[in-house]
């Protein structure tokens, strides 16, 4: 029997700031002019109560659900932990499942049911500072529904999460971060009709009209490779795309633009507008432990989360 081809899995870890609704200030950390108003981890406590019961965040569909408790412990003696195994998914959206005996197939409405799948998340907080890491399975690692509920549940309040992508270059020594492999240059048309009764209650969406594909092995895309491998936290805009681009004669005649980049084995096709909260994505694939079926040794990722985190606190 061939052996089992690993999936990949990363980690990419974001700093938390819960700010009022329409102001900037974190109450997470205290100031000259005020303490700390909000401790992060018992406001997270509150919030997974509230995601026992299954919720859809309204922007992107996506489901969340936490059926256990929150492991709740310590990494050190200055730094705490909590790690939740949600499972998430895409709500609104029919799926199908075959039953390999029998071959018997069921459709689910995507109305009332959501095809869910099991997730990590690990929070750590030492004092007033924070991190939270995402482990990524393959394609997903359910940030996106974690920070969309958790923003529904602080609505409530007046209050808003910011999740802030962190990078931590040491843990990338002796490893290529990213790798980026093909840039697809768009352009794009808002699909909207004549008659505007036709548009009430429906969201603009665009639509690609255009699409050109460079393959930035290619000897002309030297200056977009150096442009996307000088950003790390950097979040690039298509302006500064299409001067670099016009640099390589490539047609700048675009407005938007996705990239597929490899990080490690990970492979991930993200639009411009992404590329920032990806590139710290940090492959942890071949360091990881495996058991014979494939899954994989819960204390190997701990100790590989605990480590990334710690790396973002000061001694």
């Amino acid at each position: 029997m061939a052996p089992r081809k690993k999936i990949a899995q990363s980690l990419t870890a974001y700093q938390c700031r819960i700010s009022p609704k329409y102001r900037t200030e974190n109450l997470l950390i205290s100031s000259e002019e005020s303490k700390a108003t909000i401790n992060l981890f018992e406001l997270l406590k509150k919030y997974f109560e509230y995601i026992k019961t299954s919720k859809v965040d309204a922007y992107t569909n996506r489901t969340i659900l936490l059926e256990g408790k929150a492991e709740e412990g310590v990494v050190n003696d200055s730094v705490q932990r909590l790690v939740i195994h949600p499972k998430a998914g895409k709500a609104n959206e029919n799926f199908t499942v075959v039953e390999h005996t029998t071959n018997k197939i069921t459709v689910f409405s995507g109305e009332n049911n959501s095809a869910i799948y099991g997730h990590n998340i690990f929070c750590y907080q030492k004092g007033e500072e924070n991190v939270l890491i995402f482990h990524r399975h393959g394609q997903s690692g359910c940030k996106t529904a974690f920070q969309n509920t958790f923003n529904d549940f602080l609505a409530q309040q007046g209050l808003v999460c910011h999740l802030e992508v962190m990078v931590s270059n040491g843990m990338f020594e002796g490893r290529e971060r990213y790798v980026p492999e093909k840039l697809s240059l768009l352009t794009t048309y808002s699909d909207i009709s004549s008659d505007a009764a036709d548009n009430i209650g429906k969201k603009k969406r665009k639509k690609v009209e255009q699409e050109v594909i460079i393959s930035l092995n290619a000897p002309r895309a030297g200056n977009v490779v150096a442009f996307l491998r000088g950003i790390t936290k950097k979040q690039p805009s298509i302006d500064e795309l299409k001067s670099v681009l016009v640099k390589d004669e490539y047609p700048d005649q675009f407005d938007d633009a996705k990239l597929t980049l490899k990080f490690g084995q990970v492979r991930r096709k993200i639009s411009l507008s992404e590329f920032s909260g990806l590139i710290a994505e940090y492959d942890i694939t071949d360091d990881l432990e495996y058991y014979a079926d494939g899954t994989i040794q819960k204390d190997k990722l701990y100790a590989l989360a605990d480590q990334y985190a710690l790396s973002f606190f000061e001694e």
